[in-house]
Parts: structure tokens; sequence; C-alpha cells
């Protein structure tokens, strides 16, 4: 099966010639309850029969690893924030490590500082044989786009420890997801926003630096930054994850245990996490959801759905499963059985 290839142009569009995703400012009087967050799937979830459902608007054509290509180009900070001079490739690579670690996408870098250098050594040192080829990059099937912005926000205490500052670093995250081909909105995100936990430090009645946070340090300014960027790129992977679930077609059946055609290879992440997911029956074009449990990572093309919970309250279910216990593997070979993932796992760690 040919893979499909996403592109994720980090940057703003203006760059391009085109229309920028809407500009958004991040809510000065927001706190961390207001975080963009992740939801979880747990067990007890699984065990919902009402949740025993297959997810909406994906496509059994897409069980494959994805290539993904992080771009960004600016990073803009909101008004009467601290400045700082910010490594714009960070969060590009950031973005990129957090994609990989999923282990969904392949990442393609088109910011290399170290590649481009090693073009540049191969064409006067090394021989031709296994040399970087120039116009062999990969295509992409889809493109993210998505813009940063960061900033931070200052209140004055007064409480029974006495006057202090908390200063609060923020970032949001927009991006929509656009048919490469077609150049089509797939889907939009909501913003992403982040804030993190204030940093506190005291002033001496002369305005002078007493303790605490040094907000003049451009390193500890920088490094909260990033935190802020990082959080909320960390939230957008698991968001674009949820537009590519992982499964493949179930090969043999036994045991409450399903073997399914698809592993590493087709972006089930090889990493040990057990992946929530729902098996159901293809019935020409109508979903039937048969029960729900875990995909756990195998091989290259292999890996396993165990069941947690069968549909016990649908007709149709039960009379599937009791041809799967009848015929086991001659009766999956017949028929057109997939396990598709439904979330994130309990236990991804951000």
């Amino acid at each position: 099966m040919k893979n499909s290839k996403l592109l994720v142009a980090f940057t703003l569009m203006s760059l391009f010639g085109c229309q920028s995703t809407t500009q958004l400012r991040a809510d000065k009087e927001a706190d961390i309850a207001s975080n963009s967050t992740v939801s979880y799937i747990t067990a007890e979830g699984l065990k919902d029969e009402a949740n025993i459902e297959v997810p909406p608007g994906f496509n059994v054509k897409e069980f494959v690893k994805l290539s993904i290509a992080p771009y960004l180009v600016e990073v803009s900070m909101d008004k009467d924030s601290l400045e700082n001079s910010i490594d714009t490739g960070m969060p590009a690579k950031m973005l990129g490590g957090e994609l990989s670690r999923t282990e969904r996408f392949n990442v393609l870098t088109r910011t290399c500082n170290a590649c481009d250098y090693e073009v540049a050594f191969q064409a006067e040192n090394t021989v031709a044989e296994g040399a970087i080829e120039h116009g062999k990059a990969k295509n992409p099937d889809y493109v993210l786009e998505a813009n940063l912005q960061l900033g931070t926000s200052t209140k004055l205490i007064k409480d029974s420890n006495g006057s202090y500052y908390e200063l609060t670093f923020r970032s949001t995250v927009s991006a929509q997801l656009i048919d490469g081909t077609t150049k089509e909105i797939k889907h939009t995100f909501p913003p992403i926003r982040q804030n993190l936990s204030p940093k506190k430090y005291a002033k001496s009645s002369n305005n002078g630096y007493l303790a605490g946070f040094k907000y003049f340090d451009k390193e500890a300014i920088n490094q909260a930054y990033q935190e802020a960027a990082q959080k909320s790129l960390q939230v957008l992977v698991t968001d674009v994850m949820a537009q590519f679930p992982i499964g493949g077609k179930a090969k043999h059946y036994r045991s409450e245990r399903f073997a399914i055609a698809a592993g590493s290879s087709q972006g089930i992440p090889k990493q040990g996490v057990k992946i929530p997911a729902v098996i159901f029956q293809d019935d020409f074009g109508i979903a039937i959801p048969l029960a729900s449990g875990y995909i756990t990572p195998g091989g290259s093309d292999t890996s396993m759905f165990e069941v947690i919970q069968w549909k016990n309250s649908d007709k149709d279910a039960m009379d599937i499963k009791k041809k799967l216990d009848a015929m086991g593997r001659e009766y999956v070979s017949r028929n057109k059985i997939y396990a598709v993932s439904v979330g994130t796992p309990e236990d991804w760690k951000l």
C-alpha cells in the first residue's frame, strides 16, 4: 500500500503570499485551569458499551504510516510581553521530535542545517554512490499549517506572605489540515492554549530584584517560552493523531483475541503502549462495532487486538461473535473485520 505523506508547514502564511490563519492572543487573565488538554481513553471507558463505536471520518485506506515535514518561519510575540530573542528553529525541532515520538509518522526535516552541510561536504569529499540526490524529496498528501504565538503577563500579589509578582508564560497555536493536492481544508483545529504555572519573584521598594524567578535573565526567559511552546505543540500532535486513527484488518481470531495485519510499518507504535480501539465488521459499507479493547504492538506488520468488552446489547454484533467463536479464522478470512484506534492511551505521556 502506498504510504501517505503529511507535510507540517509550521509557518506564517504571509511568507507564501497566502492569507494566514487567524491571529490569536493569549487571554492575559487566564490561568492553568483554562489550558487545552488531552482526553485519555481509560479501561473503564472501554467497558462502557455506549462507547463501543467507530471514530468519525476515519478511512481504512489511511491505515498507513504518514510522512511529516515540520516548518517554522517566525514566532509571534504578544504585545507588552517579555521580549526575548527566540531561536525560531527550536519549536520546529520540538514539533518534529514530538511527531517522531508517536511512531505514527515518518518525520521529514526541511530545516536541517546539518543536512545542508552534508550536501556540500559530499559534493567535495565523498563518492557518488549513496550520495544525497537533489529533487528526490517526497511530496505531501496533507499540509498542516500552524501559527505559534508566545506571551507573558505579570500580576502583583498581596497576601499574608507580603507583596510579590507572578509571571505567567503563555503559548497559543492555531492550525488547519489541508489536502496537499486539492488544497481543500480537511480539518481546522480549535485554538490550543497553554499557560505555565506562574513564576514568582519579589522586588525591593526601589524596584530592584530580591528573590525568585530571574525575570531579567534571557536564558531563563527563553527556557520558559520554549516550555510553553512545547506544551501547546504536544497537544497539537495528539490532535493530529486523532485525525489519522491507526488500525488494520483482522486475519485470525481465537479466545477473545484478533491477529491484526498491521504493525510498526503501518504506524502502530512498538514502544509498548496499549492503543484503545474498537473492532468492527464492514458489512458492505455499514460498520458494525463488535467490541472494545486494546491494540498491542507486535512486529513490523503484525499486532494483536485483545477484547475488553463485547457489545452485548447489539444483536448483529452478538450474531457475529457466535460465528467467530464457531469458525474462528475461517470467518475472519471471509469477512472484512478491522481494528481502529479510538483515542489517546491513558498511559501516553506528554
